[in-house]
């Protein structure tokens, strides 16, 4: 029996390797495989695959530190987790950002909040409790 092919989503990134850590713990996807170029990571039904862009594009890129928000992009990242506020802590630790508390909102009855990790790229969290 065929496995469902899962939906998914790709982010260039100038750290791969990093980014990917990143949304492993403050989102809870499961690394699957990794290589010199990409990382894996997925979740039931969804995978997230982070690619490293080309040595040339990466040397004129600049990450702030803190990351600028990368605002210009017509989409954006959502993702399930059981805890906002624990994904809250992880992203700071791990050089991303939540907004506050104060700006979290319910769409369809579920809490979300929007953040950006480490490069800048703008993502949604949605607090679905287990």
């Amino acid at each position: 029996m065929l496995q469902p092919v899962p939906y998914g989503a790709v982010i260039y990134a100038k750290d791969y390797r990093a980014l990917a850590k990143f949304y492993e713990q403050v989102a809870g996807l499961t690394q699957r495989e990794a290589d010199e170029e990409y990382v894996l990571l997925d979740a039931p039904y969804f995978q997230l695959v982070i690619l490293q862009i080309p040595d040339l594009i990466a040397a004129n890129s600049i990450i702030d530190k803190p990351p600028r928000k990368r605002e210009n992009t017509p989409i954006k990242l959502f993702l399930n987790v059981g805890s906002i506020e624990n994904a809250r802590q992880a992203a700071k630790l791990l050089g991303g950002e939540m907004n506050s508390a104060e700006k979290e909102w319910k769409f369809h009855g579920v809490k979300r909040c929007d953040g950006i990790d480490p490069e800048g790229n703008v993502f949604q969290l949605q607090e679905v409790p287990a």
